[in-house]
């Protein structure tokens, strides 16, 4: 990575809020329920929150507050959890790495990973809860 493109990606690191481990649990289960619960519920099922982990749960979704095409910083945001769902996917082997490419938004890789191997997305899950 030459300097300009180390520098272009540090200021995307840094305009981006951080954000924890729930946050990002709640940003992937959203993605995964957008268009069916019952596969978000089938990830919840595995990780078995304990009742503090999930009001903690709950009180990250209301920190995201409302998903907006409009607001770059948060479909960043949502972009970066994704693709850190989808690389952990490749690490496992869960799908090829040529596969990445082949969504926009990589909703549908991780509705496929989910469905392929839901263990595997509750550990990352459960993962993130610990950090």
């Amino acid at each position: 990575m030459n300097s300009a493109e180390m520098s272009a990606f540090q200021k995307v690191s840094t305009d981006l809020p951080k954000i924890n481990g729930y946050q990002k649990a709640c940003i992937l289960l959203s993605e995964i329920g957008a268009k069916d619960q019952n596969l978000s519920q089938k990830i919840l099922d595995l990780v078995k929150l304990t009742p503090k982990q999930v009001r903690q749960m709950s009180r990250a979704y209301k920190t995201l507050g409302v998903f907006s095409l409009k607001n770059k910083k948060v479909i960043q945001r949502e972009s970066l959890v994704l693709q850190e769902a989808i690389d952990y996917g490749v690490s496992k082997g869960i799908f090829v790495p040529e596969y990445r490419a082949k969504s926009d938004s990589g909703t549908k890789e991780i509705k496929e990973m989910v469905n392929k191997n839901p263990d595997s997305i509750a550990k990352l899950i459960g993962t993130w809860l610990d950090e």
